[in-house]
């Protein structure tokens, strides 16, 4: 028993340990959003892309002669991009011609004997039967000839080649993907909008462009085609504006667009260090609630630089949100506001 006394006492010992542990408020500091005046923004993300994909494949079985364009290559309208070998297609020209030939010298002795009452003009129509018939074969000879060759339907970008020389393509299989614009502009930037900033936007609209991988410089853009129909699957608008980048960019780049109204708005703005758990555009911040503890909140990033954020949300003036200490505190968890 006597033995048994001190396990007891550490054990409580420990227990009163943790207790105090658990109620220890944790140490944050508290900022109040600010409000200010600024012109109502449209910020949306997006990515260089296309308005129309198009999927090249050849009418005819055959095996590929030569192949002209790479993957990544922009290509312009009427641009031979690869070809197959029309040896046979060119044989069977030959022995369509050869049977015309003989075909037309039928014809011509036939109506001489009908003419004699030798022939019958049975055999006459049935002479001229097989000499359009042997002409409607070269016309399909001539025209499958024609669609051995693969030629760019448009100005785009080739996203996808799926042809190599040699080998042998079955009719209809793909062989490229293009990435073609509307009115042929090079550069599309693409985007989604929701309904309320859909209704803020109209073509011909001035609009600027960041892509993630250039941030320091800002590109001039016009909006050039607006979705009045939202996307079944996300209920959001497409936007294309075309812009000119003025030096070597790649197609597929993520970046921001941007659009400014004239109309003056109250914007919410935070010290970057209130932030937490930032992916894309949302970002999480933690509220301090009237019990001493904490909640989360969600916020979508409208604005950012290296010191302060501005918000899609208005966030009342009022509120404390966490800017030191926040990677401490989890919602329920007593805090205490430090100067």
């Amino acid at each position: 028993m006597a033995l048994l006394m001190p396990v007891l006492a550490i054990a409580c010992n420990a227990d009163h340990a943790g207790e105090a542990r658990k109620q220890t408020a944790v140490a944050v500091r508290i900022v109040n959003p600010r409000q200010r005046d600024a012109p109502d923004v449209v910020a949306s993300s997006g990515r260089i892309g296309s308005t129309n994909e198009v999927v090249l494949s050849f009418k005819t079985g055959g095996v590929v002669d030569k192949v002209l364009t790479n993957e990544g290559d922009y290509v312009q309208k009427g641009t031979l991009m690869a070809a197959l070998n029309t040896t046979e297609l060119t044989t069977q020209l030959r022995q369509v011609d050869e049977n015309i030939a003989k075909l037309v010298r039928d014809l011509e002795r036939i109506s001489n004997l009908v003419k004699d009452t030798v022939a019958t003009v049975e055999q006459l129509q049935n002479t001229q039967t097989s000499l359009a018939t042997a002409h409607a074969q070269r016309d399909g000879i001539l025209f499958n000839i024609s669609q051995a060759y693969l030629f760019a339907p448009d100005n785009g970008f080739v996203t996808v080649r799926q042809v190599n020389h040699g080998e042998f393509k079955s009719p209809g299989a793909p062989c490229f993907s293009i990435a073609a614009n509307h009115q042929n502009k090079k550069w599309l930037f693409k985007t989604s909008l929701s309904d309320k900033d859909r209704m803020k936007l109209h073509l011909g609209q001035n609009c600027q462009i960041v892509i993630d991988v250039l941030p320091d410089k800002t590109m001039p853009g016009i909006v050039t085609l607006l979705s009045n129909i939202p996307a079944e699957e996300t209920g959001t608008y497409d936007c294309y504006a075309s812009f000119d980048p003025g030096e070597s960019i790649v197609y597929g780049l993520t970046g921001k667009l941007y659009v400014s109204e004239y109309e003056m708005t109250q914007m919410t703005t935070l010290p970057v260090e209130a932030l937490f758990n930032v992916n894309n555009d949302v970002a999480t911040i933690f509220v301090v609630s009237n019990e001493s503890t904490v909640h989360k909140q969600t916020v979508h990033i409208v604005d950012i630089n290296a010191y302060s954020v501005t918000t899609q949300e208005s966030l009342d003036t009022s509120l404390r949100i966490v800017t030191a200490g926040k990677t401490k505190v989890r919602e329920g968890v007593k805090i205490k506001v430090v100067q």
